[in-house]
């Protein structure tokens, strides 16, 4: 027989679900035990049970693992912002320098997400 070994990396909080839902599978704790230790409606708890008999452990991993916002703002667009921010806007502030993206550059970013990626990148804020 062939087995074939996965490894799952898993929160806390998704081991403690695995854990619940084996128990539960084995008979070893009843549904409602199993909805209080885990602080879930027993509704909830049958979902996840039946997840893990068909899916096996990836069944409790959250679904949006690894992936990427779809309102997250790209890697080039970032080092752009970094790199007008340096060589031709560095003496204006924030806000000035988010307007100028927009009205210059066509790069239509807020003010706080501009603020987020200098801010990342280790570039202060500048106050006249």
């Amino acid at each position: 027989m062939n087995t074939r070994e996965e490894l799952y990396h898993m929160t806390a909080k998704e081991m403690a679900r695995l854990k619940v839902a084996e128990r539960l599978a084995e008979g070893e704790i009843m549904v409602k035990d199993a909805a209080e230790v885990l602080r879930l409606s027993t509704r909830q708890v049958m979902r996840i049970k039946k997840g893990v008999r068909l899916n096996g452990p990836k069944a409790v991993i959250h679904g949006n693992r690894a992936r990427k916002p779809v309102n997250a703002v790209d890697s080039k667009i970032k080092d752009l912002v970094v790199e007008l921010k340096i060589t031709r806007y560095p003496s204006t502030n924030f806000s000035h320098f988010a307007e100028l993206l927009s009205e210059r550059e066509e790069v239509s970013l807020s003010r706080p997400t501009v603020h987020r990626i200098l801010k990342g990148a280790g570039i202060i804020v500048n106050h006249h």
